[in-house]
């Protein structure tokens, strides 16, 4: 079988090119260019909008929500010497 297999790629390695392959890589590359010179050219504000509105839509959501005066404040520092979650402090209970 990998006989056959060698012997197909051979014959179609001793074929000749078709015509059209001759400039195929030329017109991709002229394609390509267009392209990136038509993007360049128009201005793409819809990424940067989008983004913008999702920000201020979640800053004013933020802050209009009420604080919940039920809601005691969380105390996390890193610095503070009596950490409950400290890795310290987590394993010298841990037993």
């Amino acid at each position: 079988m990998p006989d056959e297999i060698d012997a197909a790629l051979r014959r179609l390695a001793n074929l000749p090119l078709p015509g059209g392959l001759s400039g195929l890589e030329a017109g991709v590359m002229t394609r390509i260019d267009a392209e990136a010179a038509a993007r360049l050219s128009q201005p793409s504000l819809g990424v940067g909008a989008s983004i913008a509105l999702v920000a201020l839509v979640i800053g004013i959501s933020t802050a209009s929500a009420p604080a919940g005066a039920d809601v005691a404040p969380l105390e996390l520092s890193v610095f503070s010497a009596d950490a409950a979650l400290a890795p310290a402090t987590l394993l010298a209970t841990a037993r």
